[in-house]
């Protein structure tokens, strides 16, 4: 069972900018880790463009969408370019989003430029929350054991009265996904470790969990997405260099 994180998240350490943009939901909003706050255009196209300061090395995109008002597009474009001048940029792609899961992603051959820019048309104006541009880490040569489990913790809140009806306050639900590594050399432990120590319980992390063929999950969106860990995984030592961790997380709302 494959098992992707996109960990290191570029767009923290980016200078943003958009060519429309509604005072009240400011492009700064992007490097909020609450969904809920998001960028806001006040036309139907915005071009958000994240100068990384530095060329880095690109290979992974990724978006969820607001918890309670989901995506209000359907495409996006994301470019890449060595400048902030876009009339031709030197790499281009587009991405498409899952609407009833909340997720879009693409990944691509790593490209290296200082400048991206995305663009998003939607009908009035143009919501975005959460976006992932960086490097993944993508296990090759081990993957989670099985006895993973992920369900939908639903928050609403529901009384019942005398007569026995029922009254929901509908919320909405939290995914949770729990999974481990089992026999995990130095080099392989040290891959997870360091995405522990860079995120720890404080910062969200994007994953991807599934299986290409689609034999196993034909669903891979559902259990993909925005996530915190509850706690540091325990590390075990199973026998001499050889290690098992077990990882437990939270949607990010």
């Amino acid at each position: 069972m494959s098992l992707t994180f996109y960990s290191y998240n570029l767009v923290d350490y980016a200078n943003i900018t958009a060519d429309s943009e509604n005072s009240l939901f400011p492009v700064s909003n992007l490097k909020d880790d609450r969904r809920t706050k998001t960028f806001r255009s006040i036309a139907t196209t915005a071009n958000i463009t994240f100068d990384m300061l530095t060329t880095e090395p690109i290979d992974s995109f990724y978006i969820v969408d607001h918890p309670k008002l989901g995506f209000g597009f359907s495409d996006l474009t994301l470019e890449g370019n060595a400048t902030s001048n876009f009339s031709s940029p030197a790499f281009s792609t587009t991405i498409s989003v899952n609407h009833t899961h909340g997720v879009g992603f693409k990944e691509f051959v790593s490209q290296s430029y200082r400048f991206w820019r995305l663009t998003v048309t939607g009908a009035s104006f143009v919501d975005v929350s959460k976006v992932f541009l960086g490097s993944k880490v993508a296990p090759s040569t081990y993957g989670i054991n099985f006895n993973w489990n992920f369900y939908d913790d639903d928050l609403s809140k529901s009384k019942t009265n005398r007569l026995g009806q029922k009254f929901t306050d509908v919320i909405g639900s939290k995914k949770k996904l729990n999974f481990s590594f089992e026999t995990l050399n130095p080099t392989e432990l040290a891959e997870l470790m360091t995405i522990i120590d860079y995120n720890r319980v404080s910062r969200p992390l994007f994953i991807r969990i599934g299986d290409e063929s689609d034999t196993i999950i034909d669903d891979e969106d559902r259990l993909g997405g925005y996530y915190y860990l509850d706690k540091i995984p325990k590390l075990v030592n199973k026998s001499f260099a050889l290690w098992d961790l077990s990882f437990r997380l939270s949607e990010g709302l």
